[in-house]
């Protein structure tokens, strides 16, 4: 009788065994799969953005603080080599690198440290950078607006704590950026950029920088 005992313990131990080790192996099957499938993924979109040398869009744009709520709409331009520019309702913004001149209403130009912490962030390329650093990066694919995107979320490092981090809407069946959120290190939502009629890779004339 002990002897048929200890052969049933030992049975149910090994079948436990199994069992564990069953589920551990589809637990990590599972987690390879995802992470297989999530890199191939942000990987499609990333290289796309990536690629874009130049566009032109029309532009919504929301920046939020604890005072207002600014909006505004205009129309953006940018070309790798020449730099961008943004046209809104009052005043026009041109873009180099981290330099930014401002042309208003009345045909005075200067130059605006203050305005260029916000405004370079309405461009796609200024997030493009990050894209090569080794900070981490999260692509997700999902349903946004009716449309099959990608969002990429990453921190915007070496900025203030008002522009911490952002996710890139990207429209992975036109192969075109719909939306950019900015947040704060509070995880809250500072800046808000919807691009509409983006057109990429296309020749600009110096004349429209």
């Amino acid at each position: 009788m002990e002897n048929k005992k200890k052969t049933f313990k030992i049975m149910n131990f090994k079948f436990i065994l199994i069992l564990f080790c069953v589920l551990v192996c589809i637990i990590f099957a599972i987690i390879y799969i995802k992470n297989l499938y999530k890199d191939d993924y942000s990987s499609q979109a990333i290289e796309e953005i990536k690629s874009i040398a130049s566009y032109k869009a029309s532009v919504d744009i929301v920046v939020k603080n604890s005072k207002q709520e600014i909006v505004c709409s205009g129309k953006e331009i940018y070309d790798t080599n020449r730099g961008g520019k943004l046209l809104l309702e009052k005043n026009t913004y041109f873009f180099n690198g981290n330099s930014l001149s401002v042309k208003d209403a009345n045909g005075m130009e200067y130059t605006s440290e203050e305005k260029a912490d916000v405004y370079r962030f309405c461009f796609l390329q200024e997030y493009m950078k990050y894209f090569y650093l080794e900070g981490e990066m999260h692509a997700e694919p999902l349903e946004y607006r009716g449309r099959k995107c990608d969002m990429i979320s990453f921190e915007l490092a070496g900025n203030n704590k008002n522009i911490h981090w952002a996710s890139i809407y990207y429209d992975l069946d036109r192969s075109v950026p719909l939306e950019i959120k900015v947040y704060n290190e509070d995880n809250k939502e500072v800046m808000y950029i919807m691009f509409k009629e983006f057109m990429k890779n296309i020749d600009i004339n110096d004349e429209e920088l």
